[in-house]
């Protein structure tokens, strides 16, 4: 359901205490712990996610951070695996594009989750972890489109009102600061991208085969990304993504980087 669109209200000034973490983050991996700490204070939210937007509505997956309770790791496999299987069976993603195309701006849509009608998106992303409530955010900045999300668990219950305003009111900062830290975090891919991750340590845990250059290349597919923004990431040529890539499949026995990422969301 749609909520609001280009809503801008008093209580955004109240975000100001609160964003002093996630500035001076920008661009390095702290920055998704730090949205994770602002919105659990603006709305109670136990997970966020963010994503870039292409023209064919493809969300690519940027970021994403949890509690404790459901860990960084699930926050990271969710994040990839929406932006590579489920984001077409989305109900609350074509609202947010077809509001946004109409002329809307910024738009905020909640969903809950008994209103997802695919099983297995709905079992996987929800029920499994104990998700019951979302509100996302989609809007442009510098002519591109960016989705920001956050998630409640069944133990807190659904949004209130008064948390969507307050989420609403906050949107287009939250759309501002999602795509500074993109951006700061592609120009600075050593800084950011190729530090050691929660994803790569499981990599080197469940593959120790593999070479740290091998598992960079394999968190970036895990995590949906392109060739060419994995190699800007890593400060590589985009053939030498091809390379690490292949040597990796070889060594774990794998077809294709498809079997790669059924085979890590299988653990």
């Amino acid at each position: 359901m749609i909520l609001s669109s280009n809503a801008h209200a008093d209580d955004g000034a109240q975000l100001a205490g609160l964003l002093v973490r996630p500035i001076l983050a920008l661009g390095r991996p702290a920055f998704a712990d730090a949205l994770l700490e602002v919105a659990g204070a603006v709305v109670g939210a136990d997970l966020v996610s963010a994503f870039s937007i292409d023209g064919d509505c493809r969300p690519h997956y940027r970021l994403s951070s949890a509690v404790a309770e459901l860990g960084s790791s699930f926050a990271q496999r969710a994040g990839a695996r929406y932006a590579t299987d489920y984001w077409q069976s989305d109900p609350g993603l074509n609202q947010l594009v077809q509001a946004h195309r109409a002329g809307s701006g910024t738009v905020v849509c909640q969903q809950a989750w008994n209103q997802i009608p695919h099983a297995w998106y709905r079992a996987v992303c929800y029920e499994q972890p104990q998700l019951v409530d979302r509100v996302s955010v989609l809007g442009a900045v510098g002519g591109r489109l960016f989705l920001f999300s956050a998630y409640r668990r069944a133990v807190h219950g659904c949004f209130g009102s008064g948390e969507i305003r307050r989420f609403t009111s906050s949107a287009d900062v939250l759309m501002a600061l999602v795509s500074r830290h993109i951006d700061l975090a592609a120009a600075q891919p050593q800084a950011y991208a190729c530090a050691p991750s929660a994803l790569e340590e499981q990599l080197a845990e469940r593959f120790p085969a593999l070479s740290l250059r091998e598992r960079q290349v394999c968190a970036g597919i895990v995590r949906g990304l392109a060739a060419k923004d994995i190699a800007r990431a890593c400060d590589i040529e985009p053939s030498s993504v091809i390379t690490y890539k292949k040597r990796a499949l070889a060594k774990l026995g794998l077809p294709n980087q498809r079997a790669l990422v059924a085979q890590w969301h299988e653990a």
